[in-house]
C-alpha cells in the first residue's frame, strides 16, 4: 500500500438507500485519513472525506444537523475494511441514510445517527475500502463503497508492523520516508 490508490480491480458495493438525490463519487488519489460525519439524532445529514491535506466536497448539506464527528484513521497501520448502517423515511423523504458505522482493521467508529430502518452492510471480509459513492440532497440519501480485494492490496504485514515500525519510529523524520519507501518495496 504505497502512497497512491489504484482503483483497478475494485469491486463496487451499494449504494444502499434511495434512488433520488444528486449522485456523487469519491475516488481519492491517496488513502482516506479522515471521515467527517454530520448527523442529528435520527439521520445522517452529510459526510466528507480527507486524504492528508485534501478534503472532498460535502455530500449532503453540512449546515443541517446538530453534531459533527471526525474519524481519524492512522494509515498505514489502520485502514477501512467495512461499513454498515440503516436507511429509511424521514422528513417527507422516502429514504435517507439514518445511521452509519465504519470499521477499520483496528476498531469500529459509530454508530452515528439512529439505528432504525432497513439495515445494510458490507462485511469487509477480504477487502479494503478505498472510496465511496452515493447520492445526496439535503441529507445523505445513499452510500456505497469501492473495495479492493485483499489479494490485490499490499497492507503492511505483521512483520512490517512488529519489526520495522519500532525501528522507523526511532529514526529522525528526514530518514523516515526513505525507510518506509524501502520497507514498502521489500515487502
Amino acid at each position: 500500500m504505497g502512497g497512491t490508490v489504484d482503483f483497478k480491480g475494485c469491486i463496487t458495493h451499494g449504494p444502499w438507500g434511495a434512488s433520488d438525490g444528486e449522485e456523487w463519487v469519491y475516488k481519492p488519489e491517496n488513502f482516506i485519513r479522515k471521515i467527517i460525519v454530520n448527523y442529528c439524532a435520527v439521520v445522517i445529514d452529510s459526510i466528507r472525506f480527507q486524504t492528508g491535506e485534501i478534503e472532498s466536497s460535502w455530500f449532503g448539506d453540512p449546515r443541517s444537523g446538530g453534531k459533527s464527528d471526525t474519524i481519524s484513521i492512522n494509515y498505514p497501520l489502520e485502514y477501512l475494511v467495512s461499513i454498515s448502517g440503516t436507511f429509511g423515511s424521514f422528513d417527507g423523504y422516502d429514504d435517507v441514510v439514518k445511521s452509519l458505522c465504519f470499521k477499520t482493521n483496528v476498531t469500529s467508529y459509530g454508530p452515528y445517527g439512529t439505528n432504525s430502518g432497513t439495515a445494510f452492510s458490507y462485511d469487509g471480509k477480504g477487502g479494503m475500502v478505498l472510496g465511496f459513492h452515493g447520492r445526496a440532497h439535503k441529507y445523505l440519501t445513499a452510500i456505497g463503497v469501492y473495495v479492493i480485494p485483499e489479494s490485490l492490496a499490499s497492507a503492511p504485514s505483521s512483520t512490517y508492523v512488529d519489526k520495522i515500525m519500532p525501528e522507523v519510529i526511532s529514526l529522525s523524520s528526514d530518514s523516515l520516508w526513505l525507510v518506509f519507501l524501502l520497507s514498502y518495496l521489500c515487502f
